[in-house]
């Protein structure tokens, strides 16, 4: 991905750390697998309150635990995007409009070619508990919680994960069996990871979405980003737009969502 990208809309309020009289503002954001479609979908919402947008890119080597520090600090970042939380409600302000109805809690799982069908005979928890398989998951995910409050075992990743988990899980380390992705997301990084395999049968599936974080010290863009995000919610324009940006999420001969088994988990 291009180290920074411009998405021009017509944007009615003002962010508070623009100068008033002027109609165009910046956001810089994340760069990773989901910026494509966030940025499109800001630009979209955005667009129909009346100002000028530039998005720019934040460095994708920086680590989330940073891009934390760097909004607290309201520094050379406005906005990231994050799995609900509520270390980051009390921290952020939230934008209260799931970004991916859902998706992101529809958990698709990344193994080494030879085990797609290591799971075909799972058709509950129990039985995906059973086979005594272990995740892996970045520092202080959301899944961590979640895998822990359902039994089942994993590795917490410290450090760099993209594309360091990629690499040792596809090279066999020994105590990783998968690494859990949303659909969505897997569906950007398995053409980028052809040395993994996909698993075909199974959603490990939690109610948790990506939400949009920004710095307790601007709560005009808050109110911009929220005002904006829920008028494309309302309207449908967000479900076509995600449509439109993960086709192979809905492809039965791809990642086929409503071929594969639902095995819903508890939230901690």
């Amino acid at each position: 991905m291009k180290s920074w990208l411009f998405v021009c809309f017509l944007l009615a309020a003002v962010c508070s750390t623009r100068a008033e009289a002027d109609d165009s503002f910046s956001l810089k954001i994340p760069d990773n697998n989901l910026t494509v479609y966030v940025s499109n979908l800001l630009g979209t919402a955005l667009a129909r309150t009346g100002h000028t947008v530039e998005i720019d890119l934040l460095d994708p080597s920086i680590p989330m635990p940073r891009q934390m520090v760097m909004l607290d600090l309201g520094k050379d970042i406005d906005l990231f995007w994050r799995g609900e939380d509520e270390m980051l409600k009390r921290r952020f302000l939230e934008v209260p409009v799931d970004l991916t109805e859902g998706l992101k809690g529809v958990r698709v799982l990344f193994v080494r070619p030879g085990d797609e069908e290591r799971y075909a005979d799972v058709g509950t928890l129990d039985e995906f508990r059973n086979k005594k398989t272990v995740g892996v998951f970045g520092q202080d995910w959301n899944d961590i919680g979640v895998w822990s409050e359902n039994g089942l075992p994993y590795e917490e990743w410290r450090g760099r994960w993209n594309p360091d988990i990629f690499h040792q899980l596809a090279a066999g380390r020994t105590g990783v069996d998968y690494f859990s992705r949303g659909i969505m997301e897997i569906a950007v990084e398995a053409p980028q990871f052809p040395d993994l395999a996909v698993e075909r049968h199974l959603a490990l599936v939690y109610e948790n979405d990506f939400r949009l974080y920004v710095s307790r010290n601007n709560p005009e863009l808050h109110a911009l980003l929220t005002d904006a995000l829920q008028v494309v919610e309302a309207d449908g324009t967000l479900s076509r737009m995600l449509r439109e940006a993960f086709p192979e999420v809905y492809d039965e001969k791809a990642l086929n969502l409503a071929g594969r088994r639902i095995i819903q988990l508890q939230m901690p």
